[in-house]
């Protein structure tokens, strides 16, 4: 959606209405002042301003390969919404004119590609569990190991909000992800353009030739946000907005639920990479041998399904029976 306003402010949301709610809950500001505030941060359709989860997540697409050039950085109300859909549309029926299948695209490559270009915007601490579940779904093991692997390597160049200064419409009509991936192959060894992507043309295409229009939203490797992206982003085992700011550790695996407890003294070092729970060996056998599981919440249906089967947040959050090894028969075309 469009950029935010109010009271001459350029406002983002979620980022600044978490920052807003605050001030309201300390009764530093009224009810009157929060919808105002509220009237200017959702001005148009589409979502978050901020690259929160939703940015996020269309910009891996298309850095994977499976999303047209520049398509994941267009704001919702821009007239190239409508002529992007256009030529996806057509792309997907010459698609399956050509037999090339998600499988050739979503390559441990493309995967490590999505990982990096996350990191260069600044978000990976959200976003590692979907590209891990689609990874599993399609037979490409990417662990967490992985992403902070590639972390190290590669800088943050998108000045985006909630990590940065601006939003992403400044972050489209900066070169948009082409730009920032043009900006991210001059770093060695990171991207690899060689791979096949959904246009039938090697991923160096998608990014050959683009340029930045704002060099303060999109940086170069020489002068970038910080010198390297983070897997480490309040310590839980749930989920929280993508908008969120500040230091917090999240998808803590495994969950609660399975025999966690809450009061316990943690130990982080993110330098060292370290998160580590202060509590003996001895103890936490004690724990186990007195642990009674509580009783299923749900006993048929899709609640019962759900908690039979899905999987912890370090393995993708998703059905064990979906990243299981076998094929499916191919629709029957008559």
């Amino acid at each position: 959606m469009l950029r935010g306003h109010h009271r001459g402010r350029t406002l983002g949301i979620g980022t600044d209405l978490w920052a807003y709610w605050d001030e309201f809950r300390a009764g530093r500001i009224g009810e009157c002042e929060m919808a105002r505030l509220e009237c200017g941060l959702a001005r148009s359709p589409g979502h978050c301003m901020t690259m929160g989860t939703a940015s996020t997540m269309t910009a891996a697409a298309e850095a994977l390969g499976m999303a047209l050039p520049g398509s994941s950085s267009i704001p919702a109300v821009d007239s190239a919404h409508h002529r992007t859909a256009a030529a996806s549309g057509a792309r997907a029926v010459a698609l399956v004119r050509e037999q090339l299948t998600p499988a050739e695209v979503m390559t441990r490559e493309a995967f490590a590609d999505a990982a990096a270009t996350v990191l260069a915007l600044g978000r990976l601490h959200q976003r590692t569990d979907p590209p891990d579940r689609a990874g599993r779904a399609g037979g490409v093991k990417f662990s967490l190991e992985d992403f902070d692997a590639i972390g190290r390597g590669v800088p943050v160049l998108a000045d985006v909000r909630p990590v940065g200064a601006f939003l992403r419409e400044d972050f489209s009509y900066a070169g948009g992800l082409p730009a920032l991936l043009a900006q991210l192959a001059r770093v060695p060894e990171v991207l690899h353009p060689d791979r096949p992507t959904v246009t039938g043309e090697p991923f160096a295409s998608h990014y050959r030739g683009a340029d930045i229009h704002h060099p303060q939203v999109i940086r170069t490797p020489e002068d970038p946000v910080s010198a390297e992206g983070g897997v480490l982003v309040r310590i839980s085992d749930a989920r929280m907005s993508g908008t969120s700011y500040g230091t917090c550790v999240l998808h803590v695996a495994p969950e609660s639920h399975v025999g966690g407890r809450t009061g316990d003294p943690v130990t982080l070092d993110v330098p060292g990479r370290v998160l580590r729970m202060e509590v003996d060996d001895a103890e936490l056998e004690r724990r186990r041998a007195g642990r009674r599981p509580p009783p299923p919440r749900f006993e048929r249906g899709y609640g019962s399904l759900y908690a039979a089967h899905i999987t912890q947040a370090d393995e993708g959050c998703d059905f064990d029976f979906l990243a299981q090894p076998g094929r499916n028969p191919e629709p029957d075309p008559s």
